[in-house]
């Protein structure tokens, strides 16, 4: 039987992965919620922040790791505002995630915020 405590105790475990493009140090609203959220849910579980183009080093002190899916090349360009670029970039970036979030292997995968092309 599954009891609050067990619950408890397996829950703090969970290794939950958020998927989003929006993440400081961009500006903005859903930025700066993301990263709240980000805050709360890594208090109590493995969290790992998925962002494109990410910088790890910035986050250091904060109780979740971020991961990036995109290292230059055609998925994100130096100076673009956008995190993708080009015609193929979309299946490109897909394929990426996809081979991150298989090495991470989250329990649970939140979807922050997302383009359709993704």
């Amino acid at each position: 039987m599954l009891t609050r405590s067990s619950f408890a105790s397996h829950a703090s475990r969970l290794k939950v992965t958020l998927l989003t493009l929006e993440f400081p140090p961009r500006i903005g609203g859903m930025q700066q919620y993301l990263f709240e959220l980000s805050r709360r849910i890594g208090h109590e579980y493995d969290l790992t922040v998925v962002h494109p183009g990410g910088d790890p080093t910035l986050y250091s002190g904060e109780p979740f790791q971020l991961a990036s899916f995109v290292k230059g090349g055609r998925g994100q360009t130096s100076g673009s505002k956008a995190p993708y670029s080009g015609s193929g970039a979309g299946t490109l970036m897909a394929w990426r995630l996809r081979r991150l979030l298989a090495t991470l292997r989250p329990s649970l995968t939140i979807v922050g915020h997302a383009h359709p092309r993704l």
